[in-house]
C-alpha cells in the first residue's frame, strides 16, 4: 500500500476526512462552475470524486473489516449531517448509501463462497430499501401519494414544456421511478465495488471471492421475485401497483446484469474481443438492449449456461 493511501485509509478519522471531502467536492467545485473551462474541469472531477465514495468505503471494510469500517463512515455520515446545516434526512442517506451499504458489500465479499452475490445482493437490498423509504417519507412529507411524486418532480424539471412527447415521457418515468432510482445506484455500487476490490488485489491485501464480475450468478428465486412483482404490477391499482412496479424494476436490474455477464463469459470464451466491446457499446447507446438481456438473465437464472459450458468457477445453484 502506498505511505499516503496507509495515511488516509488505516486510520478513522483521516478516512472519514477523506470520505467527507470526496462527499461534499461538487459543492465546492460550484463555485468554479462561472469558469468555462476549469470550472467544467472541477465539476467532473468533483462528481467522479463523489461517485467514488462507496469505492472507499468497501476498500476499509475488505482491509480493516467492519470493526474499522463503521466508525469511519458513521464519521462520515456524521460530517455530512453537519456540513448540509443538519438537515437529518441527508445526514442518514449519506451514511447508509454512501458508508453502511459498501462497507457491508465490501466485508460479504471477503467470503470465498459466492461472495460476489452476497455482495451484490446486500447493494441490492440496501439501496432498494432506503431509496423506497426515503420516497416514501418524502410523499408524506408533500402531502402527496408516492405514486403521483414522481410526476411532480419531473414536471417541474420541465416545467413550460407542453410538447406531448414529454409529457409522455415525464408520465413513463414516473411509474416506477423509486425502483429507476434504485436500479441505478446497484448498478453505481457495483462497478465501485470491483473497483475497490482492483484496488486491493493490486496491493495484494484481497483474499475473498477474486471471480471476475461476469462470474456473478443469482439463484432463481431472484426471477421468481421479480415475476411475482411484475405479475402485481399488471394486476393491482393505485399504490400496490405503484410499488410493485418498482420493485420489479430493482429487481430487473440485476437480472440484466447477469444476462449481460452471461454474454459476456460465452464471447470472452470464443475469444470474441470485439464483440464484447460491442455489446457493452450498444447497451450504452440503445436502451432497449436492456429487454433481450432481462430475458438472457431470467433463462440464466435456472439453466446457468456459463456452468453447463463448463467455466462457472463458483457454487451458482
Amino acid at each position: 500500500m502506498p505511505p499516503a493511501a496507509q495515511a488516509l485509509l488505516t486510520r478513522k478519522l483521516p478516512c472519514a476526512a477523506l470520505m467527507l471531502v470526496m462527499f461534499t467536492a461538487p459543492a465546492w467545485a460550484s463555485l468554479l462552475a462561472p469558469i468555462p473551462v476549469l470550472g467544467l474541469l472541477a465539476v467532473s472531477a468533483a462528481l467522479a470524486a463523489h461517485l467514488l465514495v462507496p469505492m472507499v468505503a468497501a476498500i476499509v471494510a475488505m482491509g480493516g473489516g467492519l470493526g474499522f469500517a463503521l466508525p469511519t463512515v458513521g464519521l462520515m455520515g456524521a460530517g455530512v449531517w453537519a456540513a448540509s446545516g443538519f438537515a437529518w434526512p441527508v445526514g442518514i442517506s449519506a451514511f447508509l448509501l454512501y458508508g453502511l451499504a459498501p462497507a457491508i458489500a465490501g466485508w460479504l465479499l471477503l467470503s470465498r463462497v459466492r461472495g460476489l452475490e452476497r455482495a451484490a445482493a446486500a447493494l441490492l437490498a440496501f439501496t432498494a430499501g432506503v431509496v423506497f423509504v426515503s420516497w416514501a417519507w418524502y410523499a408524506h412529507a408533500q402531502g402527496i401519494a408516492p405514486a403521483e411524486l414522481g410526476e411532480k418532480l419531473l414536471r417541474e424539471i420541465v416545467q413550460g414544456r407542453e410538447a406531448s412527447e414529454i409529457q409522455k415521457l415525464v408520465h413513463a418515468l414516473a411509474q416506477g421511478m423509486p425502483g429507476w432510482i434504485a436500479a441505478g445506484i446497484w448498478v453505481a455500487w457495483l462497478g465501485n465495488l470491483v473497483l475497490a476490490r482492483s484496488v486491493m488485489q493490486r496491493w495484494g491485501l484481497f483474499a475473498g471471492d477474486t471471480r471476475p464480475i461476469y462470474m456473478l450468478s443469482f439463484r432463481p428465486r431472484l426471477g421468481l421475485g421479480f415475476l411475482g412483482l411484475a405479475t402485481a404490477a399488471l394486476l393491482g391499482e393505485g399504490s400496490v401497483r405503484f410499488w410493485a412496479e418498482s420493485g420489479a424494476i430493482a429487481l430487473a436490474a440485476p437480472i440484466a446484469a447477469q444476462g449481460t455477464f452471461a454474454v459476456h463469459a460465452w464471447l470472452a470464451a470464443r475469444e470474441m474481443t470485439l464483440a464484447i466491446a460491442t455489446l457493452y457499446l450498444m447497451l450504452a447507446l440503445w436502451s432497449a438492449m436492456i429487454l433481450p438481456l432481462l430475458i438472457v438473465g431470467l433463462a440464466d437464472l435456472w439453466l446457468d449456461f456459463r456452468k453447463q459450458g463448463g467455466r462457472n468457477a463458483g457454487d451458482s445453484a
